[in-house]
Parts: structure tokens; C-alpha cells; sequence
């Protein structure tokens, strides 16, 4: 579906009702992430929607983007939009919460495979910058850091984590 100009986005925490559309999207986007399965992308949202850290951008009533991250590590471990919705800009709404729920005292990070050619121009266009290539699990990945006067801009001064290990 053609998304709306005009269309407001709403980002909200995951919910295991949520899983269909999740694994609808990154179907479109599966050649984008080597080495995931489908079993180990449910696996880590289901993890993360337990936690409470995974959102999901919302248009139209369709999940148009979302993310999965660590607080307790300050990785970002998933970022995705539609093909689409990348056009409109989408993917950077999930990626600025999951910054703004963040530690303040741990430096956030991100490890993107280098063939991941949108979630890295996604990232780099937020101000992160390249760092180290580390092996997992068979795959080579780039660091990305985001640069820290950038990420100031990004979420502002209220960076907090309620106890539960959300971020609302």
C-alpha cells in the first residue's frame, strides 16, 4: 500500500500480538540481514518484547519500522523499515527511542553486517560513525558508535531507564 504523505507515525513498545506484522516486515528485508533466521529474528523479538525493549513505528494501522536493543549492553541489535517506509524516513523514529532509553553512562553501539546497505545508511545518516569489525557466529560486522554531541541532539537531556528495563 502506498503510504500517505501526510500519515502520522506512532511508536509504541512491542507486543507478542505484534509478531505477525514483525515477521511480515522483515521478510521484505531478510537478504539485508545474512546469517538471521526467520526462528532467530522471532527468538530475539520475543526476548526483547518481553523486556519491554522493542518499539515498533506505526502508519496507517500497519507496523511501518522497528527496533530491538540492549539497554543493559547499549546495543541496538535490530533496525528495520519497510523498503517504503525507508523512503519516508521511518526507520530513524524506532532508532532515536531506542537511543533516548539508553544509560547515560554507557555508550550506545551498533554491529551491522557492511553488505546491510540501508540500516547502515540509516545509522550513518544519524550521526554514527564506523568503528572496529568483530566475528559472530560465523559473520563479520561493523561497530557503528553514535557520535556523542550528535546523540545529545537526538534524545535530548531525558535519557532515564525505568526499573523494569523499558522505555516508555
Amino acid at each position: 500500500a502506498a503510504l500517505p504523505t501526510h500519515s502520522p507515525v506512532f511508536i509504541r513498545q512491542a507486543a507478542p500480538a505484534d509478531f505477525p506484522a514483525w515477521m511480515e516486515m522483515t521478510a521484505t528485508v531478510r537478504d539485508d540481514f545474512p546469517g538471521m533466521a526467520p526462528a532467530d529474528h522471532r527468538g530475539v523479538m520475543e526476548r526483547c518484547t518481553a523486556r519491554n525493549t522493542a518499539f515498533g513505528a506505526w502508519t496507517e494501522g500497519e507496523l511501518a519500522g522497528g527496533t530491538a536493543f540492549s539497554p543493559k549492553h547499549g546495543g541496538i541489535g535490530f533496525l528495520v523499515a519497510g523498503r517504503e517506509q525507508e523512503a519516508h524516513g521511518i526507520g530513524s523514529l524506532p532508532a532515536r527511542k531506542a537511543l533516548s532509553c539508553m544509560p547515560p553512562d554507557r555508550e550506545a553501539f551498533v554491529h551491522v553486517h557492511p553488505a546491510t546497505l540501508s540500516e547502515r545508511s540509516l545509522l550513518l545518516s544519524l550521526s554514527f560513525r564506523e568503528s572496529e569489525f568483530i566475528r559472530r557466529g560465523g559473520q563479520v560486522y561493523q561497530t557503528l558508535l553514535p557520535s556523542s554531541e550528535r546523540l545529545k541532539g537526538i534524545v535530548g537531556q531525558s535519557r532515564n531507564l525505568p526499573a523494569a528495563g523499558g522505555c516508555l
